[in-house]
This record gives structure tokens, C-alpha cells and sequence, in this order.
């Protein structure tokens, strides 16, 4: 009987390890077709199990694997799977270990790849053995790859930022950069390779290195009081029938949110970019436009009208700073909401005196998006579009959109676009070319709008491909077009090379290599 266990349990190891080496076998696919009909292969590799996602940092020498598998009824993604590491350089997979999709998130890093469990718990793991390299708790607020450093919080409403160092998860430094009224960590510039302009509870200047920090007290984010009433009515009602179900007492608790993302009832990015001039920093909250010395002392002030300002963008020329707020702030951190009334104003740069502010709505609204310069201003309205030809003129052209002829307007194109241009064999490009600006309606279709708002060309969304990734000089492409999935090889002027075959998920380019990738496999293309 013993005998016959173990020559069970020695050809079950010998199915396992041939099944791993199996997996690792790579295999010539055909993958696409050139225009001359000629066939493209691709190495092919498969794992056994449903590849969910990859995730490709051109600057390692390993790729990050995502395995998830279906329920039993095909309908929807398992919470449980495992992460696994790729070799570039041997074009295989290393190892894997179960992970919890579901309250955990993973990044890959130079120092290694990075785990984040239950929002506290972090992990660094050997990218190429998977063993744990050091284990820390704190919640995540950046990962910085250029310093090797990791920024945390010692607790969901401490104001105290440490810095670990990203190899051996030493703690470097503790400062004081406040995240406590719940606004979240809204933005992070990188101004150059030390220091960082930190828009959190304030706007903080700090040394990525040292942990020096100079601060700006700022209005960055308001509490939502009809959402805080409704939560709290609900909270009540909640410990009303916890009691009378369990007899017991209702305590409140806190769920944490990561650094980047805030309570339902808190609406922030009330804020501008903000703008260098020589030693000097302009910016605008929702309460003041400044202009800060490096030290982020405040050199002049100007009060905005109450509950007027939110979401806004700054720009300047030699004399004059141009703040156009677009009447928005941030919900959950993803969505749109609501707030102040749109404008545009002028002012001195030398003495924050404010020439003019024009008010863009008479009723609380929006801008849905905008492309602006020194030498004038493209907005969109869901309903009407505007133009501002020259900023020191305080006339604005506000023109009604054809919405029911288009749907309303969406979004302002400012990348790459492409669209059937069956006549000459190619695609079109569709972008702004500073005459003319490329917008989105809500059913995806473009049309190119001119200075005077007139509407030119119209591209159904039905023609339109998108960017997935540069591939050198050249650009993958992509259209659902009919619920089916097509996508290209173009030059970036839309000559097309190579039409791919097989389902693609996710592109993406490491080594010398092009990666596609779907349910089923992964696949690699030498870029020559």
C-alpha cells in the first residue's frame, strides 16, 4: 500500500512539473497580417489558467502577471487569484503566490514589487524568487522609483508623512504634511529631482530627501453637507435597527480611504495648477490667488468671492496671470461635482491687483473641459461651446451646441486620435492644429470645431481608433467598431504596416519587445 502511494504521489509530482514546464514552452502563433496578406508570427506562451492582466515597466527586467479565473458561471471575475513574476531576460515565469484582489493592491517597483494589503499592511517581495524582502505598516501615499523612496502615514488621520527607503523599508525621515480634514493627498508635482509641490490638506514644498518641508495654509476641499446629513441620517437609522435586531449598542467606525482618495462627503481639488516664474509660485484655492516665494511665504493675496471658485487652471505671459476656474470640484476623488460658477480673470503678476473676472454662467454650471494658452482660451459647455480670442480683451464668443442634432459635448481631444481614411488607403489623424479643436460628444462621435465655433469635419465614433501604446515611431491603434475588436500598427501619420488577428487586452512595450496579451495567452514580438 505504501509503495503504491508513493509511486502515486511521484507521478502526480512528474504531471505537476511536466505541466509547469508545459507552461513555460513558447510556441510560434500567427498574430497579424501585414498589407501584403504576409503572415506575422509571435512567440506564444500559455500558464495553465486565465491571464487576467499584465503590467509592463519598460525600465525592469521582469513583468508583473495577474491571474484570475471566472465563476463556475462565467459571468464574473473571481476576487481570489495569484500575481506572478515574468522574466524578461528568460522569457518565463518565475513564481506565483495567491492574492486577494479584493482588499489588496500591487506595484511594481525598482526595489521590487509592492503589496498593499487591507490599505496598511505593505509588502516589498523579490521580484525574482517572490520572497519577502521587509514588511512594514503604514498607509501608502506615494512610491517613487527616481529616489528610491516610499512616502506613508503612520495612520488614516495622523499628519505625519514618513519616508522609507524603497530596498530596505528603513524609515528615512517624519515630517508634517497634514491630510487630517479628509481632502486626501489631491496632487503631487514633481518640480524638479528633490522637490516636490505636495497639494494636500495645503500646498506643501518639499525635499523628497531630507523631509524639509515649507507649507501654504490653503482651502483645497469643502465638506459636502447634504451628503454628511444624508450619511448621518443613515448612520442613524442604521444603529436604530442594529439595536433593535441585536439588543446591542451601535458603535461607529471608520473605513479607510489611500491618501489619493477621500470621504463620499468631501469634494476637493478646489485648487489650480501651480505655476513657476523664476523663484516665484502662482496658485488658487478656493478661497485666494497668491503668489508664494520659494519658502511658500506669501508675497501678494487677492480674495476671491465667496463660493465662487473651484477646479482651476492658471496660466501667465510676461505681466499678467490668467485664472480660468471651470466650476468643478472632485467627489470619491473620481467623480464631477458642481461647485462655484465658472470665470475667467485677470491679474497683475508684480501686484495681485485683479483687472477683470468675467463670470461664464449665471447659474451654478460647469465647464466640461478646456484648452488654454496665453494667447486665448478653448471652453465646452455639455450645451455650448466659448472662445476667447485674446485674453486681455474681456469679451467672451458663447455659442449654443446642436445637441440634439450630435448629443452634448463631453471632453476636448488632446492626444492622438485616428479615423477611417478608406479614399488613400491610410488613417486620418484628428488633432488640434491650433485653428481647429476636436471635441467628443456623449455618444463618442468627434467633430472638429474652428476659432469662430464653427463645426467642420464629423467622425462617427464607429470610424474612430484609439492609441494603445507608441511602439517606437509608430502607434497601436484600436476601434470596437461593431462590438469586434481592431487593431493596428500605424506610422504616426497613419500609414497602416500591420493588422493584429487575435484578441488583444492590453499592449505594451519592454526590452526590445512588443507584449500583447488576452485571456488565453501572452505573446512577444521583437520590435525589429
Amino acid at each position: 500500500m505504501k509503495i503504491e502511494l508513493r509511486t502515486y504521489l511521484f507521478t502526480l509530482l512528474l504531471l505537476v512539473a511536466s505541466m509547469s514546464a508545459k507552461a513555460d514552452d513558447i510556441t510560434k502563433e500567427p498574430v497579424g497580417l501585414t498589407l501584403d496578406s504576409t503572415v506575422v508570427e509571435a512567440d506564444c506562451q500559455t500558464f495553465g489558467r486565465r491571464l487576467d492582466d499584465i503590467v509592463i515597466t519598460p525600465s525592469q527586467d521582469y513583468m508583473l502577471l495577474k491571474f484570475r479565473d471566472l465563476t463556475k458561471d462565467g459571468k464574473w471575475i473571481k476576487s481570489k487569484g495569484d500575481i506572478g513574476a515574468y522574466s524578461l531576460k528568460e522569457s518565463k515565469l518565475l513564481w506565483t503566490q495567491p492574492f486577494d484582489f479584493s482588499n489588496s493592491t500591487v506595484y511594481c517597483t525598482k526595489g521590487g514589487i509592492l503589496t498593499v494589503k487591507n490599505n496598511n499592511k505593505v509588502t516589498m517581495l523579490n521580484p525574482h524568487t517572490g520572497e519577502v524582502i521587509w514588511q512594514s505598516k503604514f498607509y501608502l501615499a506615494q512610491v517613487d522609483d527616481s529616489t528610491h523612496i516610499v512616502l506613508g502615514y503612520a495612520g488614516r488621520l495622523s499628519g505625519k508623512l514618513s519616508a522609507y527607503d524603497i530596498t530596505s523599508g528603513q524609515k528615512l525621515w517624519t515630517v508634517n504634511i497634514p491630510h487630517v480634514k479628509n481632502w486626501g493627498w489631491n496632487h503631487v508635482i514633481r518640480e524638479d529631482s528633490v522637490h516636490w509641490l505636495v497639494v494636500a490638506d495645503d500646498l506643501n514644498r518639499l525635499n523628497i530627501l531630507t523631509g524639509e518641508v515649507s507649507s501654504y495654509d490653503a482651502k483645497t476641499g469643502v465638506t459636502d453637507v447634504k451628503a454628511s446629513l444624508l450619511q448621518g441620517l443613515a448612520m442613524v437609522g442604521g444603529a436604530v435597527a442594529g439595536a433593535m435586531v441585536s439588543g446591542g449598542t451601535y458603535v461607529p467606525y471608520f473605513s479607510y480611504y489611500p491618501s489619493g482618495m477621500t470621504d463620499s462627503n468631501v469634494i476637493n481639488h478646489l485648487y489650480s495648477n501651480v505655476l513657476r516664474d523664476d523663484s516665484l509660485y502662482y496658485f488658487a484655492d478656493r478661497q485666494h490667488v497668491v503668489c508664494l516665494d520659494s519658502m511658500m511665504n506669501t508675497v501678494w493675496s487677492y480674495d476671491l468671492p465667496s463660493k465662487t471658485s473651484a477646479f482651476s487652471q492658471i496660466v501667465s505671459n510676461d505681466s499678467t496671470l490668467y485664472m480660468f476656474n471651470l466650476g468643478f470640484g472632485m467627489q470619491d476623488g473620481v467623480r464631477r461635482k458642481k461647485m462655484g460658477r465658472p470665470f475667467i480673470a485677470s491679474f497683475d503678476k508684480r501686484t495681485g491687483a485683479c483687472r477683470f473676472m468675467n463670470m461664464l454662467s449665471i447659474k451654478k454650471d460647469m465647464v466640461e473641459d478646456a484648452v488654454l494658452t496665453p494667447d486665448g482660451a478653448f471652453m465646452l459647455f455639455d450645451d455650448a461651446l466659448a472662445y476667447k480670442r485674446e485674453l486681455n480683451d474681456s469679451a467672451v464668443t458663447i455659442s449654443p451646441w446642436q445637441v440634439e442634432e450630435y448629443g452634448k459635448l463631453s471632453g476636448i481631444i488632446t492626444q492622438p486620435v485616428y479615423a477611417d481614411y478608406k479614399y488613400h488607403g491610410m488613417f486620418e489623424l484628428i488633432a488640434s492644429d491650433g485653428i481647429f479643436f476636436p471635441v467628443i460628444t456623449e455618444k463618442g462621435d468627434i467633430l472638429m470645431v474652428d476659432k469662430e465655433l464653427r463645426t467642420a469635419e464629423h467622425f462617427p465614433a464607429s470610424s474612430l481608433y484609439w492609441p494603445l501604446c507608441m511602439v517606437g515611431d509608430r502607434m497601436c491603434i484600436s476601434s470596437y467598431a461593431g462590438g469586434q475588436q481592431n487593431v493596428w500598427l500605424v506610422t504616426l501619420q497613419g500609414v497602416p504596416e500591420l493588422k493584429l488577428t487575435i484578441p488583444i487586452h492590453r499592449v505594451g512595450i519592454a526590452g526590445n519587445k512588443l507584449y500583447l496579451h488576452n485571456n488565453r495567452a501572452l505573446y512577444s514580438i521583437p520590435l525589429n
